[in-house]
């Protein structure tokens, strides 16, 4: 669980860094073909829920981590 929660609060992290708001992730993840609602990414940056692989590395891309397992690698 705990990896769980500094993933989750990695994405936070990274989406307000690049000053994104949700409304912006989730217009990047549709044009990707991914579609999900803001409460589903709220969702996945409090650890209520877990995106699936292809949501995931679509975030990753969106946030500019081009190195998952370095950029994630202090969480798991």
């Amino acid at each position: 669980m705990k990896a769980k929660k500094a993933i989750a609060n990695a994405l936070k992290q990274r989406r307000k860094e690049l000053n994104m708001s949700a409304e912006d992730v989730i217009k990047e993840l549709s044009y990707r073909g991914i579609i999900i609602k803001e409460v589903t990414l709220y969702g996945y940056e409090n650890a209520v829920s877990s995106p699936n692989v292809n949501t995931f590395l679509a975030l990753c891309a969106i946030y500019h981590i081009e190195n998952v397992m370095e950029y994630f690698g202090d969480c798991v």
